[in-house]
């Protein structure tokens, strides 16, 4: 929902995708007669359009249009043309728009500035007539009723918001078959460069890249990284890794059992007998 450029600053669901603003029904009619008109959320998901009738691939501006009540547009005659092509017996909710198959009759009670006009056209021909349940007009000749253009062939591309086209290019640019290509001047170049190196015996040799210049560079990491070990060297690994824990635990085991030892002996003997006889004699 948004707001109308126009004075009464109308709240409406429209959006143009041409002017990229919202527009009221009577705006829609007087100043966007030509323009590619749904609903903002239809914008909002998808901002590409079409300015030209998908029946005859012109644009909307090059002849009088009609808007149907799915608000897409047509060239009157290119949408005449095809309704009286089809048979008289032919259901009204047969009669479809060729863009989304929306049924082109609006419903009795279904009204707007839009479908005003709209009906004001369809009963301006005898299928139209029809279609409303009203008998045919013999003052009406539908066939009498300009025919549109041919259709052109090349079709217009899509135009999207905020979009450049850029104009194709008519130059063409024609290659002399004698001239040597990209690749054989490299070649040549590179050849001169080599000839000329070997013909100075220069100490400086000059760089040339190589595709695997990469795996020279680090061709001592990898040989160092995925070297194949022995299997002397992986059966010493493993079995140092395999000990190293248990080793560990013997040599702090041991310790503790050491200390502990040197603790009680000292207390047995200061509480022997023996040690107490050696203190009355020293006396």
């Amino acid at each position: 929902m948004g707001l109308c450029k126009c004075e009464k600053r109308c709240v409406t669901a429209l959006f143009c995708f041409e002017h990229r603003v919202n527009v009221c029904e009577k705006c829609l009619l007087e100043k966007h007669q030509t323009c590619v008109v749904q609903s903002y959320l239809e914008w909002l998901s998808n901002s590409e359009f079409e300015n030209f009738c998908i029946l005859c691939n012109y644009p909307f501006t090059d002849r009088e249009t009609i808007r149907l009540k799915c608000l897409h547009l047509f060239h009157k005659d290119c949408l005449h043309s095809k309704q009286v092509s089809m048979s008289e017996e032919t259901k009204t909710e047969n009669r479809k728009c060729p863009r989304c198959l929306d049924k082109i009759f609006p419903v009795n009670n279904q009204t707007s500035p839009t479908i005003e006009v709209l009906k004001k056209w369809l009963l301006s021909t005898n299928w139209g007539r029809n279609g409303f349940g009203l008998p045919s007009d013999p003052t009406i000749n539908d066939f009498a009723i300009s025919k549109p253009p041919p259709v052109e062939a090349p079709v217009p591309r899509k135009k999207s918001i905020g979009s450049q086209e850029r104009k194709p290019s008519s130059t063409v640019i024609e290659m002399d078959s004698s001239m040597p290509t990209i690749h054989e001047t490299f070649q040549n170049i590179t050849q001169e460069r080599n000839f000329a190196s070997r013909n100075k015996q220069s100490d400086n040799i000059p760089w040339q890249y190589e595709k695997n210049s990469s795996k020279l560079l680090t061709s001592d990491d990898n040989e160092s990284k995925y070297k194949k070990r022995s299997v002397v060297s992986r059966f010493r690994y493993l079995q140092f890794r395999t000990i190293r824990k248990p080793l560990t635990i013997i040599i702090v085991f041991t310790f503790i059992v050491y200390i502990l030892y040197s603790i009680f002996s000292r207390a047995m003997s200061d509480s022997s007998p023996l040690a107490d006889h050696e203190v009355a004699r020293n006396e």
